[in-house]
């Protein structure tokens, strides 16, 4: 067998750009502007861990119940549609909206800086 860096992989056969990587790595944000990123990522794990402890409790009580890991496997696969998801899926969505508010918001305060 050959080794793991002779192989080559279908679907990435072209290697990155090294100019390409270097800039995106060195990339920082604007300056004078305030990272927005890390208090709204808190507050999502805030506002979904009550969803997601109830999807687990479901998952839990599965598991327990479940004599083997296939009869587990079985049960977590005929279960999925009706995990509480609903919860989750509301506060993902208010999570991307804002996130979409916020980037549209940024757009244009760059805009209006480089027009004024």
């Amino acid at each position: 067998m050959p080794p793991e860096s002779a192989v080559k992989y279908p679907l990435n056969t072209h290697p990155a750009p090294a100019r390409g990587v270097a800039a995106l790595q060195t990339e920082a944000p604007s300056a004078g502007r305030s990272e927005p990123v890390a208090p709204a990522v808190d507050r999502l794990a805030k506002e979904a861990a009550p969803e997601i402890g109830a999807m687990l409790a479901q998952i839990e009580v599965m598991l327990q119940a479940a004599g083997s890991l296939g009869e587990a496997r079985e049960m977590l696969l005929s279960a999925w549609p009706d995990l509480a998801s609903d919860g989750l899926a509301a506060v993902m969505a208010e999570a991307f909206l804002a996130a979409h508010a916020g980037g549209r918001a940024l757009i244009e305060e760059d805009g209006q800086r480089a027009d004024g």
